[in-house]
C-alpha cells in the first residue's frame, strides 16, 4: 500500500506532467503558454481589464503584462484601442485569429486529457472521480476548521 507521502507525490507528478505536455503543445503553435493564457483570461471577460487588473490577476509587473500585450497585439491576436470614456486606457478586444487560436487550442486540451485519461475503465474513472471528490471536501473543510494554536516550546530540564 502506498503511504501519503507517495500517493501525494503521484499526485502532484501527474500534475506537473499535463502542465509540460499541454505547455509543449501551446509552445508548437508558436505561442508562450504565458500569453496564451493571457490570451485565454480577455477572451473570457465581458468588459476589458486594465493592465493593473492583469497584472494583479497574473501575480506579474504591469512592465510583464506590457510586454506581453505587445507581442498578441504584433501576432494579430489582439487589438487595442482607446477607450472613448477614459483616454488614459485602452480596450483589448480579441482578434478572428485569437480567438481561432483559442480553437485550436482547446482541441489539443482535449486530446491530452482523453490520453491521460484512455487506459481507464469506467469504474476507475469512477473511482477517480470520487476520491477528488473526497479530496476537494476534505481540503474546502480544512478552510473552515479554526487555525490550531502554535506549539508552545518546551522547556527542558536544567
Amino acid at each position: 500500500m502506498p503511504t501519503d507521502q507517495e500517493l501525494i507525490a503521484a499526485f502532484f507528478s501527474v500534475q506537473r506532467l499535463h502542465r509540460r505536455v499541454i505547455e509543449s503543445k501551446v509552445r508548437g503553435l508558436g505561442i508562450h503558454h504565458s500569453q496564451h493564457r493571457m490570451l485565454v483570461h480577455l477572451f473570457c471577460r465581458e468588459t476589458p481589464p486594465s493592465q493593473k487588473e492583469l497584472a494583479e490577476h497574473f501575480h506579474i509587473s504591469p512592465a510583464a503584462v506590457a510586454e506581453t500585450m505587445k507581442r498578441l497585439e504584433e501576432d494579430g491576436y489582439i487589438q487595442r484601442s482607446c477607450d472613448d470614456k477614459d483616454s488614459r486606457r485602452n480596450l483589448v478586444s480579441v482578434t478572428d485569429k485569437g480567438r481561432e487560436m483559442l480553437d485550436c487550442t482547446r482541441h489539443l486540451f482535449d486530446g491530452v486529457d482523453a490520453a491521460m485519461l484512455a487506459d481507464l475503465s469506467e469504474s476507475e474513472r469512477a473511482a477517480l472521480a470520487h476520491c477528488l471528490a473526497v479530496m476537494q471536501k476534505n481540503l474546502q473543510n480544512s478552510l473552515t476548521e479554526p487555525e490550531a494554536p502554535a506549539a508552545t516550546p518546551r522547556k527542558e530540564p536544567q
